[in-house]
């Protein structure tokens, strides 16, 4: 008979009563190996969200209007020896400095401002094997466009235009009353 047991630290391969492999859990290489990270998810106010309506997973550059500024990332750390052990380091350089450290598979931002932002993401299989070889994502959300130099531009020159006129008037209105009070004093004099 063929047979497949398990201590508590070795895997042993039987056919016909001769062990066939016997291979120690504790030393396997496996767990030297760092896992494959992916990112899984991205959504918008709750909502999936597919940048440039591909997933999240195939692209690492994109922009967001300002209004598209509570997002969460899902990812997965490809180790299924003993999942509940994973864990996740992320950072959203442009927010964050410091990397976060969590088991949950997720990170949520809300608010986010107008800006250029990098979210790095990398995982830590269930023995503790951390891959270094983080995910990058960059991504835009662009500013209102009441927030933007072209309208703060705009309206600066439009501001400083109704000055002058506003100026103008004025001179042209004392202008006016000087050569009233000319005429008005040579006439009555």
């Amino acid at each position: 008979d063929n047979c497949i047991t398990k201590s508590s630290s070795q895997l042993y391969l039987f056919y016909d009563n001769n062990i066939i492999q016997s291979k120690d859990l504790l030393k396997t290489e496996a767990k030297k190996e760092p896992p494959n990270i992916v990112l899984s998810g991205f959504s918008v106010f709750d909502k999936e969200y597919l940048p440039g309506g591909v997933q999240i997973g195939y692209t690492n550059n994109f922009n967001l209007n300002h209004k598209q500024n509570n997002i969460r990332f899902e990812f997965a750390a490809l180790d299924y020896t003993n999942p509940q052990l994973q864990q996740f380091a992320y950072r959203l350089d442009g927010l964050e400095q410091d990397w976060q450290y969590t088991s949950e598979p997720l990170a949520i931002y809300n608010h986010l401002d107008a800006g250029h932002y990098v979210f790095r993401m990398k995982a830590a299989n269930s023995f503790g094997a951390w891959n270094e070889k983080e995910i990058e994502v960059r991504f835009y959300i662009v500013p209102p466009f009441w927030k933007t130099s072209w309208f703060m531009v705009t309206v600066i020159a439009l501001l400083l235009l109704g000055l002058y006129l506003w100026i103008r008037s004025l001179l042209i209105k004392v202008k006016e009353e000087k050569i009233l009070t000319y005429f008005a004093t040579s006439l009555y004099g």
